[in-house]
């Protein structure tokens, strides 16, 4: 599954607004929420409003911290009109924001050394 793009979303808060790119607006859309760990999907009401070609969601939701989240958006007729990803941190710097901070760890050295066939 492809998703276009990735949210962060505030866990200490349980009203949340994502920014979207849909592929097209066709009305009422219904909004699922599906936890990446556990595989349980929610589908909280949503409310949609049109700016240009983006759409502002509007929704209450429990995110854990820490949790990956995946989000779909459907029309009326059950076609995914988006496909994004959800990252749930307390951080708020979040410009200098790394999800693997203090998980790299990098060589100290390397000996140059290769081999020719």
């Amino acid at each position: 599954m492809r998703y276009s793009n990735m949210n962060i979303v505030n866990p200490n808060q349980s009203e949340h607004s994502l920014k979207v790119a849909t592929r097209k607006y066709t009305g009422d859309l219904e909004l699922t929420i599906r936890d990446d760990y556990s595989k349980e999907t929610s589908t909280p009401e949503v409310v949609v409003t049109t700016s240009n070609s983006y759409r502002s969601l509007a929704f209450d939701y429990h995110f854990e911290e820490g949790k990956w989240y995946a989000i779909t958006l459907r029309d009326s007729n059950e076609i995914p009109v988006y496909r994004g990803k959800v990252y749930a941190t307390s951080q708020t710097e979040l410009d200098a924001y790394s999800v693997l901070k203090d998980k790299y760890e990098h060589e100290l050295g390397f000996d140059n050394k290769f081999m020719t066939l």
